[in-house]
Formats: C-alpha cells, sequence, structure tokens
C-alpha cells in the first residue's frame, strides 16, 4: 500500500522519470539570489511572493508575468523548481515568474479574493513588468485556484492554465461578464483525482469556447466530449525539434473561435498519475503568450510576434 500511495501520489511530483531528485532546502531558496522576495497584505492576511527575473533580461523590460500557485501542502520554496518554469524563464527570457505562498499552504478562494489585484500592484512597483501580459497558472490545489480567481477576476489576465485538478466554472457569472478568457488545460490520464471531474469535462470546456467566441460540437473521440478543430501530438507539434524532450507522452485537444485563433485547449498527458513534467510548462507559455488584454478591455488581442509553431 504505502509502494502504491509513493507512485500515484509522490514520485512523480520530483522529475519527469519518477526518480526521487533532491529540492532546495527552505533556506537556500531564500539566499541563492535567484529569487526577490516580497510581501503584501491583502483582506488583512500577509502573503509572501517570490519573483524571478530572466538571468539575462535587462532590469527595464517590461516582460509578461506568469503566476504559479503551488499545491496543497506544498510552499514555494519546494514548489518551484517542479514543473519546468523557472528554467524555462531562463531559456527563454521571455516573462517574470512569481509565486506566491498561501497562509497554511492551501488557496481558499474566500479568504484569498482580493490578493490577485493588491499583488500585481506591488509587483509593478518593485520591477519592470507588463501587466497586459498576466497569466495565472497552477498546480492541484494551485488549478483550482486559477480556475476560481482566473474566472471570477477575468479583467486582470489574458489567459489562464490550470494543472492537475477538477476544473471549476463558475458559467454563468463568468459568461455574463461579458471576458475573453483563453485557457489552457492539462491533466494526467491516470490522475486519481480526475476519476469522477471528468464527466464535467464537456460542460466545462463548452463555457470556454462560448466565452472565447467558439462553437462546441458534441462529439469525438478525445477525453473532453467535444469535436476539436486540432490535434496536437509528437508527430505535428510535440517535436523534438519544437523542444520537447517526451512529447510522445503529449496529446491536446485545441478549439477555435470563429476568427480561426487556437483559444481553448486540453492536453492529455499519458501515464502520469497526479504530477508534472517540465514539457508541460514549455507547451503552456507556448500557447498563452500569444494573448494580451489591454487595460479595461473585455477582449483579447493577439501578439503577432509569437506564433505556435
Amino acid at each position: 500500500q504505502l509502494m502504491d500511495y509513493c507512485s500515484t501520489r509522490i514520485r512523480w511530483k520530483n522529475s519527469p522519470d519518477g526518480t526521487a531528485s533532491r529540492c532546495l532546502s527552505k533556506e537556500e531558496f531564500y539566499h541563492s539570489g535567484e529569487f526577490r522576495h516580497e510581501e503584501v497584505v491583502a483582506n488583512g492576511v500577509p502573503y509572501a511572493f517570490h519573483i524571478k527575473r530572466p538571468k539575462n533580461a535587462p532590469a527595464d523590460a517590461k516582460l509578461p508575468v506568469v503566476l504559479l500557485l503551488h499545491g496543497h501542502g506544498e510552499p514555494a520554496w519546494l514548489f518551484c523548481y517542479k514543473n519546468g518554469w523557472a528554467e524555462l524563464a531562463d531559456e527563454t527570457g521571455e516573462f517574470v515568474l512569481v509565486l506566491p505562498d498561501s497562509p497554511e499552504n492551501a488557496w481558499k478562494v474566500e479568504r484569498d479574493e482580493n490578493l490577485f489585484e493588491v499583488l500585481l500592484a506591488k509587483l509593478d512597483e518593485v520591477t519592470s513588468v507588463d501587466l497586459e501580459r498576466v497569466y495565472l497558472t497552477g498546480f492541484s490545489n494551485g488549478s483550482l485556484a486559477t480556475c476560481w480567481y482566473g474566472e471570477r477576476h477575468p479583467h486582470l489576465f489574458a489567459a489562464i492554465a490550470p494543472w492537475n485538478s477538477p476544473m471549476v466554472c463558475y458559467e454563468d457569472e463568468l459568461l455574463a461578464s461579458g471576458y475573453e478568457l483563453p485557457i489552457f488545460a492539462i491533466n494526467g490520464d491516470l490522475d486519481h483525482k480526475m476519476d469522477v471531474p471528468r464527466r464535467f469535462y464537456p460542460e466545462f470546456f463548452s463555457a470556454f469556447l462560448r466565452l472565447n467566441e467558439g462553437t462546441p460540437v458534441p462529439g469525438g473521440d478525445g477525453p473532453v466530449g467535444l469535436v476539436p478543430d486540432e490535434v496536437w501530438d509528437s508527430e505535428n507539434y510535440y517535436t523534438v525539434a519544437n523542444g520537447y524532450e517526451q512529447g510522445q507522452r503529449m496529446t491536446s485537444y485545441v478549439f477555435h473561435d470563429k476568427n480561426g485563433c487556437a483559444k481553448v485547449s486540453y492536453t492529455q498527458i499519458s501515464e502520469m498519475p497526479h504530477g508534472a513534467i517540465p514539457d508541460e510548462a514549455r507547451a503552456t507559455w507556448t500557447f498563452i503568450r500569444r494573448f494580451r488584454r489591454p487595460a479595461n478591455s473585455k477582449t483579447i488581442e493577439m501578439v503577432e510576434q509569437h506564433v505556435l509553431n
């Protein structure tokens, strides 16, 4: 029983091939010099957050922001190198990575409701960022929080990317708001937490398609329960040439808006329990970086210099 628990719940959170790997200690994280450590107070609650600018990025470059939310019981100093985002920031030089810490190591929608508006204002004070290109993503409990806060405060984000959690949708509230919100969602095919939530995929992705001016068509052979406009896999997209080391495990079901733009996607990772691999960060960034939300705009604009292939 212990081995089964470790296999499905622990080992896939440590490294791409399941081999246990050493994490930084808390002291090493705080003294490495790689992250800047800040704090804000929202709703009377203090929140630490940690900022990583790419190593070779000019200090005054206004870079997009990836807000990365940790899972339950996994503070930022344990989480920061498990998913590929930190390495990708340095490789591409294209975004500032921000990891907030939740009190009690768990995101709670009522307590944290107004956090991100306050955090982004402080972030804009302490480093140079492009607040029209803020992207929210997270793993497990952080993925739930990505859905909660992205859908309840869409004006703050250009896109969201929930990884490995039940995907909740405030459908009536979200559609009534009139805000477009592209989404790149990921889950593992063997994730024990998804057995029941998978039944609600058609409803969830249909809502996001309508939100992004797409038309859901029931059916198809994929896990979403809708007919995709494209299917990306290791033969046509997740290739070695495009930088993917484990692309053979990745399949994306992609849906277009009325103009033929890929706005909604669900990616399934094969032979994957509750965990993530670095290739997911690369796939997510390639998808979400194309979107910008101009200040006070309900619509999304495309960043033309970034293409999917």
